[in-house]
C-alpha cells in the first residue's frame, strides 16, 4: 500500500524550498547593493589608526567583517579588493572564532600594512567577500532543517585623509619612517689592497620611495673600484628591511685616514618633522706594502733608473706645425676629388651632346620652326625667299632626305609633296608667288610629324663616357679612407710655463723631459719625451731620449695601442717627418694625382693630344704612388696624428663617469704609454677614446696632450 502520508510530507518540503530560494536570491541582491548587506548577519569595515597620517607613512590596516556567529557558516572564495592607490603588503589569512560568552557577533579580520604615496583625501575601494550564511529554518512536525545561501558582503565606504610632506631638504631621498644608519670596514687596510666600506640602512618605513643610498665623500687618497654592491638582509619585507651598500676602495698612500661620516634626512611621522640619521666617521689605518708601489697624485715617485748620463738641455725655441683640424683635413682631401668629379661630369656632358644621334635633327627642327615663324610675320620678298630656302634645307636634314631633294621624294598625295612643289615654283619659277596659306599648311604638316627627342643628360652616363670613372672612384676611396688627424726645480717650471704658452715648442718638451728624468720621474718624462719626438722625429736628440725614456718607464708597445718606436726600417721611414708634415705631403700628392687625372680625362675625351695624355698618366701614377707612401707614413702614427691626441703617461682606469667614485666593473685598465683622442672635458677630467673604439673618462693630470696645452685642473 502506498504511504500517502510520506509522499505528502515530501511534497510539502519541496514546496518550502521553492518558496525559500527566491528569498535567498533577494537577500543576495540586497547585499550587493548596500554597505551592510544583511544587518542582522554581517557587516564590513576598514580600520586604521585614529590619528593624522603622512604621505609615505606606513600604518596598520585591518579589514573587519562582523558576523552573527549562529548564522555564519564559512567564507566562500577569495577576497575581492583592489588596494590602489595604496601600496600594501600581502593581506594575512582571515582570523576568527566564537564570540565571548553572551555575545551574538564575532569578528573576521585580515591585517596588512599600507602606505599612501601622496597627500589628500584617498577614498578606499570597497572590498567584497562571499560567505555562506543561514537564511532560514524549515520546520516540520518531526524535525527542523536549516536553510543556507551564498551572500556577498561589502565594506562600508571609507576615506583616508593623508597630509602631504612639508618642503623637503635638498638631500632628501624620499624615505619616511624610523631608520638607523651605520657603516663599517672589513678590518685592517693595506696599501694597494681592496678595502670594503659598508653602509647599512635599516628600519620600518617607505622603502618603495627610496631613491638611493646617501652619497659618500671619498678623498683622492683612495681609488674606487667597480660599482657599489647592494644586498638585503634575510627576512626583508616591503616596508621593513636592512639594506647594505658596499664600496670597494683601494688606498693610494699609507697612513691614517677617516671615512665618513655619512648622514641623510628622514621624515619621522612620530615627530612630524625631518630628522638627520648619521653613521659616525670611521678611522682607517693603511699599512704600507713593500711589494707594491702606487702612484702619487702629482707625478710618479722616482724610479730606480739612473739619470746621471742624461744629455744636456737644448737652447732656443723651435715651434713646429700642428696637424690640421679634422674638418680642414677632410676638406683638403675631398676638394681635389670633387674637382675631378666635376671635370669628368662636364667632359662627359659635352661628349654626350656632341655625339648625340639626334643633335642635327634637333637643330634642323629648330631651323624649320624659326623659318616658318619668320614667314608668318615677315613681308620682305628677299627675306621670305631666304626663309623658304632655309625651310627646304632644314626639312631635308630633319627628314634625312638626299642632299638635293625634289617633290618626288614625297608621296604624291602627301602635304609635303605639294608644299615642296609650291616652294620650288616660288624659288625657281618666273614671278610665281608663294600661296598665302603656304606657311599655315607647312606648320600643320610639321605638326603631324613627331619632333626629335630632346637631349637627355643621362646619356653622359653610358659606358663609353664612364670608363675613366674607375680611376676617379679609386682616388676618392683612397682619399676618404685616410684617417682624420686622428714642486719641482725652477727650470722645470720655466719649461711648463713655456709649453702653456706654446705647446708645439719641441725643444721645451725635450728640456722638460730631461728635467723630470733627472729627478727620476721617468713615467711623466717618457710622456713629454714621446711628445717631443712626435713633434720633431727627425731630431736625433728626441729619438734617443724617447727610446731611453720608453724603456725606463716601461711604456706600452705599439701593439697595445702604444706609441711608435723607431726600432726598424718601417718606423724609421715613418719618423722621417712628423704627422703634420706627412699630412701636408699627402694633400700635395693628392692634388698632383688629381691634376694628372684631369689631364688624362681631357685626352680621353679628345680635347688634348697624345703627348698630354702620356704626361697626365705619368703624373697620375707618380702622384698616386707618392700619396700612398705619404699616407703610410701618416698612418704609422695612428691617433698621434690627431690634433686632440693625448698620451696616458701612467697606469689609469678608463672610467664610465667623470667622478672619482664608482666605475664600471669591466673598466679598462690602461697601461702607461697608451695613446687616445680627447673628446670632452668636465672639471679635471677628460673624455678619451681609444683606437679600439672604447671611450671613458681619465683624470687630466694623468694625460700629456701631444699638440695642445695641458688643461689646468678646475
Amino acid at each position: 500500500m502506498v504511504n500517502v502520508v510520506g509522499i505528502a510530507r515530501w511534497i510539502i518540503v519541496l514546496a518550502s524550498l521553492a518558496i525559500a530560494a527566491p528569498a535567498v536570491a533577494q537577500d543576495n541582491q540586497a547585499a550587493a547593493g548596500a554597505s551592510n548587506s544583511a544587518p542582522a548577519v554581517v557587516s564590513g569595515a576598514f580600520i586604521w589608526p585614529k590619528r593624522s597620517l603622512w604621505a609615505g607613512e606606513v600604518f596598520d590596516l585591518t579589514l573587519d567583517w562582523r558576523v552573527e556567529w549562529s548564522k555564519f557558516q564559512n567564507l566562500d572564495g577569495e577576497l575581492d579588493w583592489q588596494a590602489a592607490p595604496l601600496i600594501i603588503e600581502s593581506l594575512g589569512k582571515p582570523a576568527y572564532g566564537p564570540p565571548p560568552p553572551g555575545q551574538r557577533f564575532t569578528d573576521i579580520t585580515q591585517h596588512t600594512r599600507a602606505m599612501a604615496l601622496t597627500g589628500g583625501p584617498i577614498p578606499l575601494r570597497r572590498a567584497a567577500q562571499a560567505m555562506v550564511v543561514q537564511t532560514g529554518v524549515f520546520r516540520t512536525d518531526d524535525y527542523a532543517r536549516t536553510i543556507t545561501g551564498r551572500l556577498v558582503a561589502h565594506t562600508a565606504p571609507a576615506t583616508l585623509t593623508v597630509r602631504p610632506l612639508p618642503p623637503a631638504p635638498a638631500d632628501f631621498l624620499g624615505i619616511v619612517g624610523s631608520f638607523r644608519l651605520s657603516s663599517s670596514v672589513n678590518g685592517p687596510a693595506t696599501l694597494g689592497k681592496p678595502l670594503h666600506w659598508t653602509l647599512t640602512l635599516s628600519g620600518l618605513g617607505s622603502w618603495p620611495m627610496l631613491r638611493g643610498m646617501p652619497a659618500r665623500q671619498v678623498s683622492a687618497d683612495f681609488d674606487i673600484d667597480g660599482q657599489p654592491r647592494t644586498k638585503e638582509a634575510p627576512g626583508a619585507t616591503m616596508f621593513e628591511r636592512s639594506s647594505q651598500e658596499v664600496v670597494t676602495l683601494i688606498p693610494r698612500h699609507a697612513g691614517q685616514f677617516t671615512l665618513g661620516p655619512v648622514s641623510m634626512h628622514v621624515f619621522d611621522p612620530a615627530q612630524g618633522a625631518y630628522v638627520v640619521v648619521t653613521a659616525p666617521a670611521i678611522a682607517v689605518s693603511v699599512a704600507p706594502n713593500a711589494a707594491q708601489s702606487l702612484i702619487p697624485t702629482g707625478s710618479l715617485a722616482p724610479n730606480a733608473g739612473a739619470a746621471d748620463d742624461l744629455p744636456p738641455l737644448l737652447k732656443g725655441r723651435e715651434v713646429v706645425t700642428a696637424p690640421l683640424e679634422r674638418a680642414v683635413w677632410r676638406l683638403a682631401l675631398a676638394l681635389p676629388v670633387a674637382i675631378i668629379l666635376l671635370c669628368w661630369l662636364a667632359l662627359a656632358f659635352m661628349h654626350a651632346r656632341s655625339r648625340d644621334p639626334h643633335r642635327l635633327s634637333r637643330l634642323a627642327y629648330r631651323g624649320l620652326t624659326a623659318a616658318l615663324d619668320g614667314l608668318m610675320h615677315n613681308s620682305d620678298a628677299i627675306e621670305r625667299r631666304k626663309l623658304v630656302r632655309a625651310w627646304q634645307d632644314n626639312s631635308a636634314r630633319w627628314l634625312g632626305l638626299a642632299a638635293v631633294p625634289v617633290p618626288a621624294s614625297f608621296a604624291k598625295d602627301s602635304a609635303w609633296h605639294r608644299l615642296w612643289a609650291e616652294a620650288d615654283h616660288y624659288l625657281y619659277g618666273r614671278d610665281t608667288p608663294l600661296p598665302p596659306d603656304w606657311p599655315t599648311r607647312a606648320q600643320a604638316a610639321l605638326a603631324e610629324r613627331v619632333p626629335p627627342p630632346s637631349f637627355s643628360p643621362a646619356t653622359m652616363l653610358r659606358r663609353k663616357n664612364l670608363f675613366p670613372l674607375a680611376g676617379v672612384l679609386a682616388l676618392a676611396v683612397l682619399s676618404w679612407s685616410m684617417p682624420a688627424p686622428a714642486t719641482q726645480p725652477p727650470a722645470e717650471g720655466v719649461f711648463r710655463a713655456e709649453l702653456a704658452r706654446q705647446p708645439n715648442d719641441w725643444k721645451a718638451r725635450y728640456n722638460l723631459a730631461i728635467g723630470l728624468a733627472r729627478q727620476g720621474y721617468w713615467n711623466e718624462a717618457a710622456g713629454q719625451a714621446a711628445t717631443a719626438w712626435v713633434q720633431h722625429p727627425a731630431s736625433k736628440e728626441t729619438r734617443a731620449l724617447w727610446s731611453r725614456a720608453a724603456s725606463e718607464a716601461g711604456f706600452a708597445n705599439p701593439r697595445e695601442a702604444g706609441i711608435l718606436r723607431p726600432d726598424n726600417w718601417r718606423t724609421r721611414a715613418a719618423a722621417m717627418a712628423s704627422p703634420a708634415i706627412w699630412q701636408r705631403w699627402t694633400i700635395a700628392c693628392t692634388w698632383i694625382a688629381a691634376m694628372g687625372t684631369i689631364a688624362l680625362l681631357l685626352a680621353v675625351f679628345g680635347h688634348v693630344g697624345t703627348v698630354a695624355a702620356r704626361v697626365g698618366a705619368g703624373v697620375l701614377v707618380a702622384g698616386t704612388l707618392a700619396a700612398t707612401a705619404t699616407f703610410a707614413g701618416l698612418h704609422s702614427y695612428g691617433l698621434l696624428a690627431d690634433p686632440d691626441a693625448v698620451i696616458v703617461w701612467r697606469e689609469s682606469r678608463l672610467r664610465p663617469l667623470p667622478v672619482d667614485t664608482l666605475g664600471d666593473p669591466s673598466a679598462i685598465q690602461l697601461s702607461a704609454g697608451t695613446i687616445g683622442q680627447a673628446e670632452g672635458q668636465f672639471l679635471n677630467w677628460r673624455r678619451v677614446s681609444l683606437s679600439s673604439g672604447s671611450s671613458g673618462w681619465i683624470r687630466n693630470d694623468n694625460l700629456t696632450p701631444v699638440w695642445a696645452s695641458q688643461t689646468p685642473p678646475e
